[in-house]
């Protein structure tokens, strides 16, 4: 009688969330029948739940493989808890009064799922500043997306790069995933990266990864964000690149360590 569970508990709402929290970094994509077996459901209940998720556009269906993947809405439903999430929060004013102190846009944002998720920033009023979408997957042409990358064990990293689009994005977009792990092993070395115009043509950006203040593996990333106008590349790393990654150290001890 120990484990009975409330009278208005949904067991439907609780073999659909089991399902949702099978997708992670190691495993981004699962068949439906790999989904039963591990929730341990039959596969027509499986089959109705996933494709409910799938017309809501919390999960993708890849036409040729068939195999499932979390949508859209999930990631923007992440965006959405992170922007809520204690860590904000905590680090919101800091990432404030230094975007003040030095005088730049900052971003942070964690990985999940291919995705650099934005958890907070703060932008410069009196500079020219671009769209941004609240998440990114070209993690191969922003700086946050590589200072993530280049500090990934090659088991992980391989199977990510292989993922990527390598959209040619500007015409400074790095398209070749040689190059691109060639370019990461600086990144390692120096301790940060950079987005010359990749992402969006004209915005420049140096980034640092973030790390598990217990386990020490990367988590996601902090740029310094602004544009060819008001500053060279090459000013932008002497002038910030130090004052980068001192930030990045100080953020990454208010990460959860689990």
């Amino acid at each position: 009688m120990a484990n009975k569970r409330p009278e208005y508990y949904s067991t439907t709402l609780e073999k659909g969330l089991r399902i949702l929290n099978l997708f992670d970094e190691d495993h981004s994509h699962w068949s439906q029948k790999a989904i039963a077996e591990a929730v341990g459901t039959n596969t027509t209940s499986v089959y109705r739940l996933v494709n409910t998720f799938i017309e809501m556009g919390y999960l993708s269906k890849d036409r040729k493989t068939k195999q499932v993947s979390l949508g859209s809405m999930s990631v923007a439903l992440g965006h959405r808890l992170l922007r809520s999430y204690s860590l904000r929060r905590m680090i919101a004013p800091i990432i404030a009064a230094k975007s003040e102190e030095y005088g730049i846009s900052i971003e942070v944002a964690l990985y999940t799922n291919d995705t650099m998720v934005l958890v907070c920033g703060h932008e410069q009023k009196n500079t020219l500043t671009f769209h941004k979408p609240g998440s990114a997957r070209e993690l191969y042409c922003t700086a946050m997306g590589k200072a993530y990358l280049a500090h990934l064990p090659p088991g992980r990293l391989d199977p990510i790069i292989a993922r990527q689009s390598f959209y040619l994005r500007a015409s400074n977009t790095l398209t070749d995933p040689e190059r691109l792990k060639s370019q990461l092993i600086d990144v390692r070395t120096r301790g940060y990266s950079v987005n010359d115009g990749e992402y969006i043509k004209g915005l420049i950006s140096i980034g640092a990864p973030l790390f598990n203040p217990l386990t020490k593996s990367v988590m996601g990333g902090i740029s310094f964000d602004t544009t060819t106008i008001e500053i060279s590349m090459s000013d932008l790393i002497e002038t910030y690149s130090a004052p980068l990654i001192d930030l990045a150290q100080q953020i990454s001890s208010y990460l959860p360590d689990s």
